[in-house]
């Protein structure tokens, strides 16, 4: 979770910004799992108005953009990938390493790229999503597009920049860090009301019935998981995936033990 640099008011905290999962989707609730990808989506700390019922919103792979090179309305140019490599050089960046590699920043543009052979448009695709259909309840970054070269892809990104809450929390108060969490709970109803399309046959997706590409699979032995994972068609096989993974786990800490 970030906080926005600099901004002070009478509760103390303006703006909120919180890591969300840009690329999967648990179809089965669609709620929005965790990742450790710096992507943000921000909070206004003044109270917001909320129904107890939403209606659904329902996702299509139909209705999200072409996966190929896609630049949206802008009003600035956006840098080329060899650009954006060079600038990553200059920033310390080791571009040999492409397996989730740092993201680069152009400050004075307010953009930020995420990058790498394991970075897919399912990412984009969901920040698209979320903006286009839940913009007042879940305001997230601008999506500028995207681009591919030579195996790797390019998500052009708005630039948030703010404080870890972990910095930020203990000179908080009480009653600003209540309203946080309150605004956490409204965030998690409001990823609920994503549901997909009524004759799908997939639960457990990424947001275009991608499989799932979270750490946890990626980091298992090939024996027990796979990368990428699914989709899946029934929480059942995605529990008993998710188990195996649990069981890899525990046979590399015991391995790494002795």
């Amino acid at each position: 979770m970030e906080t926005a640099e600099g901004t002070s008011t009478a509760q103390s905290l303006v703006v909120l910004y919180v890591p969300i999962p840009p690329s999967t989707v648990f179809a089965a609730h669609w709620s929005l799992r965790k990742t450790f990808w710096p992507h943000y989506v921000y909070l206004d700390a003044a109270p917001q108005t909320r129904t107890s019922e939403q209606d659904a919103i329902v996702v299509s792979s139909n209705a999200l953009p072409p996966t190929a090179n896609q630049i949206f309305s802008t009003d600035q140019s956006l840098p080329s990938p060899a650009e954006v490599l060079d600038r990553a050089v200059q920033q310390g960046i080791d571009i040999t390493k492409t397996w989730r590699p740092d993201p680069i920043r152009f400050y004075e543009r307010r953009l930020i790229i995420k990058w790498g052979e394991d970075v897919t448009v399912a990412e984009g695709h969901c920040l698209w999503f979320i903006r286009q259909h839940l913009a007042k309840e879940l305001p997230v970054p601008e999506v500028y597009g995207w681009d591919h070269q030579n195996g790797l892809t390019f998500l052009y990104l708005e630039l948030i920049d703010g404080d870890p809450l972990s910095e930020r929390w203990d000179e908080l108060n009480s009653h600003t860090k209540a309203e946080l969490c309150h605004q956490l709970k409204r965030m998690i109803a409001t990823w609920h009301c994503i549901e997909p399309p009524p004759n799908s046959t997939l639960q457990l997706s990424q947001i275009g019935d991608q499989p799932l590409r979270d750490i946890h699979f990626s980091n298992a032995d090939a024996e027990y998981g796979a990368y990428p994972a699914g989709p899946f068609q029934n929480i059942s096989d995605f529990h008993n995936s998710f188990g195996r993974l649990d069981t890899t786990t525990s046979i590399q800490e015991k391995t790494s033990r002795t």
